[in-house]
């Protein structure tokens, strides 16, 4: 399943977002297209992800178009050890991809937003981490005054991704028996991390993986099973559901 499917949204490419048509603009309101969002980010990128290459990007919309949901995913790709910018430790994995997270609408239901994670080649599965960036409303001022919001939000998303490298390398080498799985899936549930629906689909995965890369028992594979699961999220919450169970997933990553 994709993540970006769900509750009637459909997969789109950025040709198609470039055809949805506008709401009127006003004097307090002036709405941002989606591929200017979209295109501000990249520019951003290009700036503030220096040793990364765009390698893929993915976008979904709501039934009526009023919402955009978008995940662009970065490889890092510097070859000059003198401008290495990871430790050894810390460079990222094949499997380990640096992505962003974008959301805006033009119902003004969501502000242009932004967060940073990463995601799990293998399976698509994604991690969100940190705070959410919200951007000013969309008034007149919004092409003048969020390029330089975006940069700073794409800078500290570098910072993240270093940390979620750590995390992951420590998640793997933490065991974790099959009992205490079922047990830390209920406690998720518990806390709302986890729908009935999804808490029913990460016991699935848990008890028998889809990809082989999570068969050994330990909190990474857990966590896989867990955002396996989150890919039924509705895209509005995406972010926020997977900030959570990050959250909650902390004390096995200390």
């Amino acid at each position: 399943m994709s993540l970006l499917t769900h509750c009637g949204g459909r997969v789109v490419d950025v040709q198609e977002l470039e055809s949805i048509e506008l709401p009127q603009t006003t004097r307090t309101y002036q709405p941002l297209p989606y591929t200017d969002f979209i295109d501000m980010v990249k520019e951003a990128g290009n700036k503030s992800l220096a040793g990364y290459d765009l390698t893929n990007e993915s976008y979904a919309v709501s039934k009526d178009n009023k919402k955009m949901f978008g995940v662009l995913t970065y490889k890092y790709t510097y070859r000059d050890l003198k401008e290495e910018i990871f430790s050894i430790k810390d460079r990222p994995d094949e499997d380990f991809q640096l992505s962003v997270g974008i959301r805006s609408s033009l119902d003004k239901s969501i502000r242009p937003e932004i967060c940073g994670g990463a995601k799990v080649f293998v399976c698509d599965n994604l991690l969100f981490t940190g705070d959410i960036m919200a951007f000013r409303k969309q008034t007149k001022f919004i092409y003048r005054d969020i390029m330089d919001e975006i940069e700073k939000m794409l800078g500290r998303c570098i910072l993240n991704f270093i940390t979620l490298k750590r995390q992951k390398d420590f998640l793997k080498s933490n065991k974790i028996d099959q009992d205490n799985g079922y047990r830390q899936l209920g406690y998720l549930a518990g806390l709302g991390v986890l729908s009935p629906t999804q808490f029913t689909s990460a016991m699935k995965e848990w008890k028998d993986p889809v990809y082989s890369e999570f068969i050994e028992r330990n909190q990474w594979s857990f966590y896989n099973a867990c955002t396996e699961a989150l890919k039924s999220t509705n895209p509005r919450k995406i972010m926020e559901r997977h900030i959570q169970l990050h959250n909650v997933m902390q004390p096995a990553m200390a």
